[in-house]
């Protein structure tokens, strides 16, 4: 049962860095157009952040020069994410712990 909760948690916590990373780029090119260019610079970007570890490490996003009603509306989406993402890292960390213990 507790190695089904480890596993689930750590799959939800892959969904939520991933969907954080995807909102952090969104909000970065939110005025770009559709085409093929852009798109391939939106994907470098998303890898790069996803790899930099940047949902985990930046608190807030970077305000940009858009309306403070749209930052506002993002802001608030990644805090959740932003939170959800440790509780669900210590979960991790307490729910490995116990079964290693269990083990012995």
């Amino acid at each position: 049962m507790t190695l089904l909760l480890l596993y689930g948690s750590v799959a939800l916590f892959l969904l939520i860095y991933l969907m954080s990373t995807l909102l952090m780029v969104g909000y970065d090119h939110i005025k770009y157009k559709n085409s093929r260019q852009k798109a391939t610079m939106m994907l470098n970007d998303y890898l790069n952040k996803a790899f930099r570890l940047k949902p985990l490490l930046q608190r807030q996003l970077e305000p940009k020069g858009y309306d403070y009603k749209l930052y506002s509306r993002f802001q608030k989406r990644y805090v959740k994410y932003y939170f959800a993402l440790w509780i669900l890292l210590f979960s991790i960390l307490f729910l490995s712990a116990k079964i290693y213990l269990n083990a012995f």
